[in-house]
């Protein structure tokens, strides 16, 4: 386009040509203060194109850096202030230029809408135990531990069943324990992790903290839902399955805890003084999404469904749901923020975080990619995490049932929800839960289920998001693979592995001191003689039948079948011993608990001059037989196995070595 324009005694030519995308930069001027990132860059024109495809990226501050070869750019957020300074350029992409060089990614595709929410259904039956005989009439000399420090904290205790095995290692006992060393009983139920007070439950929602080669979950804040009564006696444990606890506090409290639940329950029933509150100041408040632009100190009343707080001292939003128009008194101060309701109170309340860096301000929130960088700037479509926290709000979880089936595309695992409606008067919901990284790989792709990409939590299980289900139920389908008992060595390894098996290595150490010279062929590889006696832990003793069993496997694989038989030989009267309760370490049942435990040895070292190192053997001082066990009185004993630490490692070794042995003998198996 050509335009002329006449001013006497000049005449200027002004050539316009179609907007062209341009970089503007500012000499000898920075922009200090919100530093998103940096990164080394040639010139000005990449530095731009740098600052427009970060996220949150207001300006490209392009300087000298004598540690790098080319020129260090800075990305400075909008909260960075100007500044000058010599010999540096501040940069962005001029929008009246023209385009931007950031790329640009396809339309946001029209999600297809789930159906809407269905009713409750009923669930299968759980899993049937795999056995329920009884440990003493298979000859497992009982202990009754009642009266002992082990005893269990019976006041925690409330099962409707009345069920005598007690869980040792599920994922909510913390709860039915004394205090740690922090005076807490933490419960990991993620995405928060619970701790159950005398009053309710302390909510807390971890946050990484990296230091060196250390990362730790930690947990620093905290809101209460329950009640501001003081003489309140604690809490008991009514319900428990795989996936669900429900605890209760007397007559007026009840909460069912359920992993991987984005919210957090209490069914109130004529609670006297209910509260949700935290001792964090808030920077917005709402009611059904409406703004309090001056939320009250004092206790103004309000009704509403939804009550949404922003916290000042963590940057996260968080939603309350409690029962359609009830009225709650609002008392919100600089240091705290509390939701309380009148006396009498029955209802559904539940707690859920929806935002974990909702401004970006100040520094405070631990979740934000870089200082004054909300999550609005990173993640767009934020919202979206919101409103399925939102849909799922009214369905309420009472237990669980877990079932397996075989299918031809792997094995099926299928998570039953017992929903019921929170509140009556509101249509029912989307069950949601959060997915852990390897539970998003095993969800089948079909129209039941929708995965909710923006928002979501971050903690050491990985990052973490929203699920939602149109019934009440979540399947996983784990693909099958192929495990064989040993795998295939290298060509080029086999005479090594051969000459080790058949004529000797460097030695082997065994757990108590003693070494397998070298030289020694590990075809011929044995236990000492207390060991086989069963004078040792059944953690040591099963890692050496494993080896053993392992031996076989190797032998077995290089068709050297004499030293597999040789080794099956002397598994199958070492395992014996312990199943026939002749060992001396004797397995022993736990009639309060109802578990299987090892009794111990209190050793005293028998001298044997003669014998190669250590020259003598250990022998247990104790009787076995009277049940005078060292494991009872001392946790610390047999690495804590009467105290039910690592079991699932203790004895599998002797489930693999067992399964070894009955490979190749079927007939001494079905003893």
């Amino acid at each position: 386009h050509v335009i002329l324009l006449l001013l006497s005694p000049l005449l200027f030519v002004v050539y316009s040509q179609d907007p062209q995308p341009k970089c503007v930069c500012e000499t000898d001027v920075a922009y200090v203060g919100h530093n998103i990132s940096s990164y080394p860059a040639a010139g000005y024109q990449e530095c731009c194109g740098l600052c427009t495809t970060t996220p949150g990226c207001k300006k490209a501050v392009l300087r000298t850096d004598p540690t790098l070869p080319t020129k260090s750019c800075i990305l400075a957020g909008e909260g960075a202030t100007k500044k000058k300074e010599h010999g540096t350029q501040s940069c962005f992409w001029d929008k009246n230029g023209g385009e931007s060089p950031k790329p640009k990614g396809p339309p946001r595709p029209k999600r297809k809408p789930l159906p809407k929410g269905q009713p409750p259904t009923s669930v299968p039956e759980a899993f049937a135990p795999l056995s329920k005989r009884n440990p003493a009439k298979e000859g497992y000399r009982p202990v009754d531990r009642r009266n002992s420090e082990a005893a269990p904290l019976y006041p925690k205790l409330c099962f409707d069943d009345g069920r005598k095995a007690l869980s040792t290692n599920h994922w909510w006992v913390p709860s039915t324990l004394g205090p740690n060393a922090r005076g807490k009983n933490y419960i990991t139920e993620l995405p928060y992790v619970l701790n159950a007070v005398d009053n309710g439950l302390e909510v807390g929602y971890p946050w990484l903290m990296v230091q060196g080669h250390v990362v730790q979950n930690i947990i620093d804040r905290h809101w209460l839902v329950g009640s501001e009564r003081k003489d309140m006696k604690g809490h008991c444990v009514r319900r428990a399955d795989e996936l669900t606890a429900t605890l209760k506090w007397g007559k007026h409290l009840e909460s069912t805890l359920v992993r991987g639940s984005p919210y957090v329950t209490m069914r109130y029933k004529n609670a006297p003084m209910a509260v949700v509150g935290t001792t964090q100041g808030i920077r917005t408040f709402s009611v059904d999404d409406n703004e309090i632009t001056d939320p009250p100190t004092d206790g103004q009343e309000y009704k509403g469904h939804k009550y949404s707080a922003v916290l000042r001292d963590s940057d996260e939003h968080w939603n309350v749901y409690v029962p359609p128009g009830t009225p709650a008194k609002i008392y919100a101060s600089p240091s705290t923020f509390m939701i309380k309701f009148k006396p009498g109170f029955s209802g559904v309340v539940r707690l859920a975080l929806v935002n974990n860096c909702t401004s970006g301000a100040d520094g405070v929130s631990r979740h934000c990619a870089s200082v004054n960088t909300p999550n609005s700037q990173t993640d767009p479509f934020i919202g979206d995490f919101e409103e399925a926290i939102d849909a799922g709000a009214n369905v309420c979880t009472e237990g669980a049932v877990v079932t397996s089936e075989k299918t031809p595309k792997g094995q099926k695992v299928t998570y039953h929800y017992k929903d019921v409606r929170c509140w009556d008067s509101l249509p029912d919901g989307l069950l949601t839960m959060i997915a852990l990284p390897h539970h998003m790989a095993v969800t089948p792709c079909t129209g039941e289920y929708r995965m909710v990409q923006s928002g979501g939590h971050r903690n050491l299980r990985g990052l973490s998001l929203a699920l939602q289900t149109t019934g009440h139920k979540w399947e996983l389908v784990y693909p099958d693979y192929d495990i064989d008992w040993i795998g295939h060595p290298d060509k080029d390894k086999l005479p090594e592995i051969m000459r080790a098996l058949k004529d000797g290595g460097n030695g082997s150490f065994i757990m108590g001191g003693w070494m397998q010279p070298e030289g020694t062929a590990e075809a011929h590889f044995d236990i000492r003689r207390d060991m086989k006696e069963g004078m040792i832990d059944p953690y040591n003793a099963g890692k050496l039948f494993a080896k053993m069993a392992r031996l076989a496997l190797i032998a077995d694989k290089l068709e050297e079948f004499e030293i597999r038989d040789e080794q099956l030989g002397k598994m199958r009267t070492y395992l014996s011993r312990w199943l026939d309760h002749t060992s001396r370490n004797l397995l022993i049942y736990d009639t309060t608990w109802g578990g299987v435990i090892s009794c111990g040895c209190r050793y005293i070292w028998i001298d044997m001059k003669e014998w190669p190192e250590p020259k003598g053997y250990p022998v247990c001082a104790n009787n076995e037989t009277k049940l005078e066990c060292p494991t009872l009185m001392d946790p610390n004993f047999d690495f804590g196995n009467a105290y039910y630490n690592d079991h699932h490692f203790h004895y599998g070794y002797f489930i693999f070595s067992a399964a070894v042995v009955a490979k190749f003998d079927p007939v001494w198996a079905k003893k």
